[in-house]
């Protein structure tokens, strides 16, 4: 049995497209997986840059208490100062 000419051209332009898709298809994965890689990446970048940005905050909370606390102790070294100067400065 011969197939008609028509169907024969119609089967290898089939072929042909079906090729070229597959042919699309593995470019596209192979797209993907570079893209996937490279999420992975920032991804990483992202959780580096939160851990420091964390740090960061934390460092500043404690530095402003410590001058919080500098401050006290200053106040109260003031307050201190003023109570002992009549004790050592001769009366005008």
């Amino acid at each position: 049995m011969k197939l008609p000419v028509s169907i024969t051209q119609s089967l290898s332009a089939l072929h042909l497209e079906h090729a070229h898709l597959l042919e699309e298809h593995s470019a596209d994965r192979v797209t993907l997986c570079q893209r996937e890689v490279e999420l992975a990446d920032v991804q990483a970048c992202e959780v580096d840059a939160h851990t420091t940005a964390n740090a960061f905050l934390q460092a500043t909370c404690t530095m402003g208490d410590r001058a919080t606390q500098a401050e006290h102790i200053a106040a109260l070294a003031e307050q201190e100062v003023g109570f002992l100067k009549p004790f050592f400065l001769p009366a005008q």
